[in-house]
């Protein structure tokens, strides 16, 4: 990062600057590019009413005043672009609620410097200091062409030239597309001749060729219609065949015959009655016959063996476990996972009674070793993820501490070489290795949106930022159908400044139980208290009020600022000193909330 200048607040205003720069720069990154951001000068409260300006633009600083009429124009032009493009954004948080308003606002404070003598300039981008701290000056009017100042005026011609050009280029090249259409014309013209050439000729084959064609199409027309004709035809055999039947009968006749009286009809009577007579007789002797066929009746039949007993029902077995367990707490939750009894809403419930009459602070105790189907929704645990978000969470995770000492001491002595050698400060910043990646609050919201991915289906969480001096913000808790919300969050945080430990402390206390249920606080740090607070007293009061709450501490930088919390509550502190550390640290600092091992994905 790269000093600018140093300049006294006795005139002008830089107290809206040095409140609100790291969350300004930090909307403008979410939303512009990276050159809009860089569009505000960092401010740095030196001695006395001295501010000091750094940028991470590379270059030399010029003053706006000093630049060339040229550089003066571009850079004007580039500043009101941004400007505008800022007040473009102030306009569309507007209407995101109250959040949105106050980032809006803050947007157009920024939007405002007092005069051009806080304008510079860094390899032609502009550069703005005690921004916040008053209105844009008016152009100045600049003296006839010869003065060369930047201004509006020279912005005016320049904007004027570039339409005439606009308007020159296409007065030029007019003739090329007047040349290309006489080209297709004079095409287009020896195609018609050609053609009209060609058409008389086989004009006439083609008028005599037509009407042997149309004789001939209907000729099979004329055929078509006489195949359905054929259908009616087998249907003639079958009239025809029924009248033959019906000749026969007619040809017999015997009706008028008279010769039936005189033939003796009574000769051939008691002919046939003498035969009827011995036909029944032979009938009526084989029926007594058949009557000795049950002689099998004799043969005693094997007896069915006995049918074993049917086997007791295993709802009644599992009612005797239930009544033989007694009061005896870990055999009733050892009967709680068997499936027989989980999947039996009558035997289930009967078991949770028993549980909660006898058994119920061992049952909030034991109800991190169950699976979400195996414990009562209402003993589920809770976890409050409180993150650190102040500005030495952007340090490098590879920056030791000596390593930032080191540096901390290098800045002050080239600012004292600075003053003694060259009478000032040339802005030359020596610390900018210390904010390399991986970023300690890049690895703890990796290592902390590992965890809440992990959480079980019954789990709820809740998360806190401790981001800036007097208290910490409340970002919500979240049940497990919001989790998605609170995976959103936690990408979202960026570093600000402050940490008032003991005020995140005490609003993730509000959010978890810690009496019905256990409740875990993950606190994720690299630092000690900085808003005048106690943070271990409010651990003490919270682990007199909850005792079923505990604080676990990733300490990142190993400053040891988290232990009270740990010790007061029961708690575990985990020391974390790299990217692969943190994420197993904040694992095990939330454990008690995480699914166990024999438990479904």
């Amino acid at each position: 990062m790269k000093r600018i200048t140093r300049l006294s607040s006795a005139g002008r205003s830089a107290a809206d600057a040095l409140a609100g720069h790291a969350e300004l720069a930090a909307i403008l990154r979410r939303h512009l590019p990276p050159s809009t951001a860089a569009l505000f000068a960092r401010p740095r409260q030196a001695e006395g009413d001295v501010v000091e300006w750094y940028s991470d633009l590379g270059g030399q600083p010029v003053p706006f005043a000093e630049l060339a009429p040229q550089e003066a124009r571009q850079v004007r032009q580039l500043l009101e672009e941004r400007l505008a493009s800022i007040t473009e954004l102030a306009g569309r948080l507007e209407g995101q609620g109250e959040e949105g308003r106050r980032q809006a606002e803050l947007l157009r404070q920024a939007a405002r410097y007092p005069d051009t003598d806080t304008l510079y300039a860094l390899n032609g981008q502009p550069l703005v200091t005690f921004w916040g701290g008053g209105e844009p000056p008016a152009p100045p009017l600049p003296p006839p062409a010869a003065a060369g100042l930047p201004g509006p005026a020279p912005l005016a011609a320049a904007g004027g030239a570039a339409p005439l050009l606009a308007a020159a280029a296409p007065q030029r090249r007019w003739w090329p597309w007047l040349l290309l259409f006489a080209l297709l014309l004079a095409l287009l013209a020896g195609l018609w001749w050609w053609l009209l050439g060609r058409e008389e000729p086989p004009l006439e084959p083609l008028a005599a060729t037509e009407p042997p064609v149309v004789q001939e199409e209907p000729r099979p027309p004329v055929e078509e219609p006489k195949k359905p004709e054929e259908p009616p035809a087998p249907e003639v055999p079958p009239p025809a065949g029924e009248p033959e039947p019906e000749e026969p009968p007619v040809e017999e006749k015997p009706e008028p015959a008279p010769v039936v009286p005189p033939v003796p009809v009574v000769k051939p009577e008691p002919k046939v009655e003498a035969v009827a007579p011995p036909k029944p007789e032979p009938k009526v002797e084989p029926k007594p016959e058949p009557k000795p066929v049950p002689k099998p009746e004799p043969k005693p039949e094997p007896k069915p063996e006995p049918k074993p007993e049917p086997k007791p029902d295993p709802v009644e077995l599992a009612h005797k476990r239930i009544v033989a367990a007694g009061s005896n707490c870990n055999t009733l939750q050892q009967l709680l996972k068997d499936p027989e009894i989980r999947q039996n809403p009558t035997l289930r419930a009967e078991v949770e009674a028993k549980l909660k009459q006898q058994c119920r602070q061992q049952l909030i105790a034991n109800a991190k070793n169950l699976c979400p189907e195996e414990r009562p929704k209402e003993l589920a645990p809770e976890l409050a993820i409180v993150f650190d978000a102040s500005g030495s969470m952007d340090i490098s995770l590879l920056a030791s501490k000596q390593e930032i000492d080191r540096a901390v001491m290098m800045q002050g002595m080239t600012d004292i070489a600075a003053r003694v050698l060259l009478g000032g400060n040339p802005g030359i910043d020596t610390t900018g290795h210390l904010y390399r990646e991986p970023k300690r609050i890049t690895a703890a919201k990796q290592a902390t949106t590992a965890v809440v991915q992990r959480l079980p289906s019954d789990v709820s969480a809740g998360l806190v930022l401790i981001e800036r001096c007097p208290s910490s913000r409340s970002m919500g808790f979240f049940t497990p159908a919001q989790r998605g919300g609170l995976l959103s969050r936690l990408n979202s945080i960026e570093p600000v400044e402050g940490t008032p430990l003991a005020d995140g402390v005490a609003k993730a206390g509000q959010m978890l139980d810690g009496v019905n249920r256990e409740s875990v606080m993950v606190v994720v740090s690299d630092g000690e208290e900085s808003c005048h607070q106690d943070p271990c007293a409010v651990a003490r009061d919270l682990a007199r009020r909850k005792p079923h709450l505990k604080i676990n501490v990733v300490d990142i930088a190993g400053t040891g600022a988290g232990n009270c919390l740990a010790q007061a509550t029961g708690g575990r502190v985990f020391n974390a000193r790299n990217a692969g550390e943190l994420a197993a640290m904040t694992r095990q600092a939330a454990q008690d909330v995480l699914p166990p091992a024999h438990c479904r994905p």
